[in-house]
């Protein structure tokens, strides 16, 4: 707050007292008392004067501080870019879509259901849960349990959001990572080397985007300190097992954070939903499930002991560029349009695809959950099915 600054007067002259005579006769003595009282009266009401114009103009040009506000959202200025390749990190891009740690909302995310059963689809598994009661509005063996395959990077990438430190930290890339992708055949097309770097942001949509098995990797060992595979993604493994725990899910058990097959790393289309739930209430993992332009990687050689950019990629969300087909409403004039959503896809567990959706004309969001689909086309296919049958207008 401004504060009123104290007018200056200028100092007093001690009066003096003539002890001799004044060569001035008493009557002009007189008037030049007069006039140099009234010269200095004028000259104090003009300093006065002129202070208060001063601060009266301060207070108008320099308004007072005003407390931030937490719930109010403040824009920032973005670092320019740097034209040197040697950049120290905190300098790195920055896109500042997510903030790093996001929260989850708590609350229970078992949908119940209400009796109707989904047919005239090809997944065995499936389900439709309206997002604001909760409730399951059809379903389709969704108590079973079934493969998920990369669905489970919904909760690898819930699990992630929750735990991670700092978007621009920098996870690299070890040679055990890029020959465990290779013989194992996990998916991401980025073909990394070992001692290439990416940002934890890049991770979290590479998550999503490429369904990138090093990706997963590089987040499991960063969350966990770890520095191998097997401590990194055992240690990650037990906290998805737990968020599960806290969530409410019973018929889930996760084995690694790939959605690589394994004969005891399953789940239920309920339980999917609920995950799919989850993370969309947390604002990281929502801002990457519903995130669909193309997406820039940047990949770093750390030179000198300095991040140099090497190559910048850029990868496409597989939910929208290679299911949709650049066609998000479910058709046949519906009001529905796909928000978001996770590809899965194995030889065991066939096609899977969770996505959410919007109804356009009530605004009510939905979350569909279709397992074990002979084709992708099969399990996008059902998802509009679904979504037009079960819940538009419900």
């Amino acid at each position: 707050m401004n504060q009123r600054i104290p007018t200056q007067r200028p100092p007093q002259r001690p009066s003096q007292r003539a002890n001799t005579p004044s060569p001035i006769s008493p009557k002009y003595g007189r008037a030049f008392m007069v006039l140099m009282v009234t010269t200095v009266a004028l000259l104090l009401i003009s300093l006065i004067v002129l202070g208060v114009v001063l601060c009266v103009g301060g207070f108008e040009s320099n308004p007072p501080l005003v407390e931030d506000d937490a719930d109010t959202p403040t824009t920032t200025q973005k670092p320019k870019p740097s034209t040197d390749a040697s950049q120290p990190s905190s300098l790195l891009k920055q896109k500042t879509t997510i903030k790093i740690p996001s929260t989850t909302a708590t609350g229970n995310y078992i949908s119940t259901s209400n009796g109707f059963t989904i047919d005239g689809v090809k997944s065995t598994y499936a389900i439709v849960v309206d997002l604001a009661s909760n409730q399951a509005l059809a379903t389709k063996n969704a108590d079973v349990p079934a493969y998920p395959a990369s669905l489970t990077k919904v909760m690898t990438l819930l699990v992630a959001c929750e735990n991670v430190k700092n978007a621009t930290d920098l996870l690299t890339v070890t040679q055990e990572m890029v020959d465990y992708h290779r013989d194992t055949g996990g998916s991401g097309s980025l073909s990394f080397v070992a001692g290439e770097s990416i940002t934890v942001e890049d991770a979290l949509h590479l998550v999503n985007y490429n369904s990138d098995t090093v990706a997963c990797l590089l987040l499991a060992n960063y969350v966990t300190g770890k520095a191998t595979i097997a401590e990194g993604e055992a240690a990650f493994v037990e906290l998805m097992n737990q968020k599960a725990k806290d969530i409410g899910l019973t018929g889930t058990s996760f084995k690694n954070c790939t959605g690589l097959h394994d004969p005891d790393h399953f789940t239920t289309a309920r339980d999917m939903a609920a995950i799919m739930k989850a993370a969309l209430s947390n604002s990281a993992a929502k801002a990457v499930l519903t995130a669909y332009q193309g997406y820039s990687v940047s990949i770093y050689q750390i030179v000198n002991g300095k991040p140099s950019l090497l190559r910048a990629p850029t990868v496409y969300a597989g939910w929208y560029s290679t299911r949709l087909k650049d066609n998000a409403w479910v058709g046949n004039g519906s009001d529905m349009q796909f928000m978001g959503g996770k590809t899965g896809n194995t030889d065991e567990a066939n096609s899977c695809f969770a996505t959410v959706a919007i109804d356009t004309k009530t605004n009510k969001q939905y979350v569909c959950v279709t397992m074990d689909a002979p084709l992708n086309l099969d399990s996008t296919n059902d998802n509009r099915i679904i979504y037009r049958n079960y819940a538009e207008g419900k």
